[in-house]
């Protein structure tokens, strides 16, 4: 064991982490200090999570609010071209069906020449 706490020593971050360990072992206000840390992170952290996860929804609601407006007025549109097509082949006809009654009555009205 204590050759495996020298070794450890031997890098920066060994003798940083066996010097906050014995300083944690020996120190009732150090342990106090780092429980206040370890309390205080834990809360960041967890607000840190509630925020994302708060504007993760917002982001969601606002995209399903878009979709269904796009929806709308994609089908609005569908149906107003609809009409529009409705529309103009019915005016068309309107205009076509008097001239070509008007061309059937000068076909019969002709003479039949052979």
């Amino acid at each position: 064991m204590l050759k495996r706490v020298l070794k450890m020593t031997s890098s920066p971050v060994g003798l940083a982490l066996t010097v906050a360990g014995v300083v944690l072992a020996l120190s009732p206000e150090a342990r106090r200090a780092t429980r206040q840390l370890l309390v205080k992170g834990t809360a960041s952290v967890l607000g840190a999570v509630d925020t994302v996860r708060d504007s993760t929804r917002e982001a969601l609601d606002v995209t399903e609010e878009a979709a269904e407006q796009t929806v709308g007025v994609l089908g609005a549109a569908a149906e107003r071209m609809g009409t529009a097509a409705r529309e103009t082949a019915e005016e068309t006809l309107d205009i076509l069906t008097p001239d070509a009654m008007k061309a059937d009555t000068e076909l019969e009205e002709r003479p039949y020449t052979h």
